[in-house]
């Protein structure tokens, strides 16, 4: 794992309560490995669209699974795709349902989605069922 902090764009940089944000690498990767689940966004002939599906990560690399017959996944290869992995920390409740609020911890990535071969998708997908079903 790089050790470097993750840069921060004109994308990334929060512009509400920008103090909240981190860019290390660490605190990111162990919100990605903590959770199973991702949200991806992508564009299809300019209509917006998201995707819920599984994910996991190895290395520096960001995988999620998908049917390579889904609309989903034929239309993102060499596309331009925006992942968030979330974790709910917990509700904050108020008086008011106006000030009611909830804390979590988010990673969004910015990529473009490539295919990956046999191979490597037979060699991930082992990784990513050990990681979520050990044994």
């Amino acid at each position: 794992m790089s050790e470097k902090d993750l840069l921060m764009t004109d994308k990334t940089k929060l512009i509400r309560t920008p103090e909240r944000a981190s860019f290390d690498r660490k605190s990111a990767y162990k919100i990605i490995d903590d959770t199973p689940m991702c949200h991806v966004s992508y564009l299809i002939n300019g209509e917006p669209y998201i995707t819920p599906t599984l994910q996991w990560r190895f290395g520096d690399d960001f995988y999620w699974h998908g049917s390579s017959a889904s609309r989903f996944l034929r239309s993102i290869v060499d596309n331009p795709v925006a992942i968030n992995v979330m974790i709910l920390d917990g509700l904050v409740l108020a008086r008011s349902g106006m000030h009611h609020s909830a804390n979590y911890r988010s990673v969004t990535l910015f990529g473009k989605a490539r295919k990956i071969d046999e191979e490597e998708k037979e060699i991930q997908l082992e990784r990513f069922v050990d990681d979520l079903l050990p044994g």
